[in-house]
This record gives C-alpha cells, structure tokens and sequence, in this order.
C-alpha cells in the first residue's frame, strides 16, 4: 500500500528565489549546502591540477559554479517547485513574476557565452548551448503535462552526449553544460507536485 502524500501548493513568508518562498531549515540547508559543491571542487582542481585561469577568471567561474550547484539541487525541492509552478501573488514583486516565467528565466542564463568570452573559447560553442537551452524550454513549455518529465530527460540525454563526444567544453568545465539543463530543463521547467512532509 502506498503512503498518504500530502501536496501543498500555498506558500507564504518572506520571498526567496533561491530556495523558494517558504521553504522549510531543512530545505535551506540542502540548498546553501549544495551551492558550494562545485566551487570546492573547482577550487581543489585549481590548486591542484594548476589549472591557468587568472583570479578574474576563477572568481566568475565560481560564481557560475555557486549558481548552477545550488540552482540544480534547489530547484528540485519542494518549495521551488510550489513557488515557481504556481501564479503570481498580489504582494509578489515584478522581479518574482519574472523568475516565475520559465522562458525569460532561461534567457537570463548566458552562462555558456559568459565561459565562452572569459576563457576566450570558440564563442559558436557558447551560442550554441545558449540557444539549445532556450529552444529546449520553449518546446517543454509546449507540450502536455504529462509529456513534459520524459521529453526533459531526453533534452538532457540528448545534451549530455553531445556536451561528452561533439561539442565539448572547455577543460575543467565539463560540468556546466549538463547541470545547467538540468537545472533549467529538468528542474526550473517541469511542473511536479510540492510533497509536505
């Protein structure tokens, strides 16, 4: 027999675009905790591996591995998904209705031609992703429901092997590619139901 779930789509507190609007301790500290599991591993390659980006360079790319660490675990917990699958509330900002809206989120996110620029590799490789990305939310805002999960996860398959054997990234950045479609694709844009408890 399966467990009684208990779906809540209400929220209410002090907005948070990181965690989502009401989030619970535990769920702020999964999502402060995650932010910073790709820059400690980028830090330890740095000193490492003696990877040659300057402190400019590392200092973006950190701020971009924050971001797509945190915004890839956060936006699969619960209260992302109730704060970003549900309308806007009267007393919300213009900034809330803007994150709320899955394609100019997507559209914000020029993290590939950022790498592109700062690490001076082919600009085509950032435009392609940046463009690939954007399409890919479009298409799963389009469909059915239903539909949505499985194409995502085929969006982000389909990323994955052309990020790993045709497009590849630049060294030490491997990761951003498939964590960012997952974070946007996957987590951001597909509608799940907010478990409580």
């Amino acid at each position: 027999m399966k467990d009684k779930v208990n779906i809540i789509w209400e929220y209410e507190g002090k907005t948070s675009f990181s965690a989502g609007t009401g989030a619970t301790k535990a769920e702020f500290v999964i999502n402060w905790v995650s932010s910073f599991i790709v820059p400690a591993v980028l830090l330890y390659l740095y000193i490492q591996e003696n990877i040659n980006w300057n402190v400019f360079q590392l200092s973006i790319i950190l701020l971009l591995a924050f971001d797509i660490s945190g915004g890839m675990v956060a936006n699969s917990l619960n209260s992302c998904k109730r704060f970003y699958h549900t309308p806007v509330k009267p007393d919300e900002s213009k900034m809330v209705a803007i994150v709320k809206n899955s394609k100019i989120f997507t559209a914000l996110h020029i993290h590939t031609i950022i790498i592109s620029v700062l690490l001076n590799y082919t600009i085509l490789w950032g435009i392609f992703w940046y463009v690939f990305l954007n399409l890919s939310v479009w298409l799963i805002d389009s469909i059915k429901l239903y539909l949505r999960r499985p194409i995502a996860i085929g969006i982000i398959m389909v990323a994955i092997l052309l990020n790993g054997y045709l497009l590849k990234s630049p060294m030490f950045i491997e990761w951003l590619v498939p964590m960012l479609f997952i974070k946007i694709v996957y987590g951001h844009t597909v509608r799940e139901e907010p478990y409580r408890e």
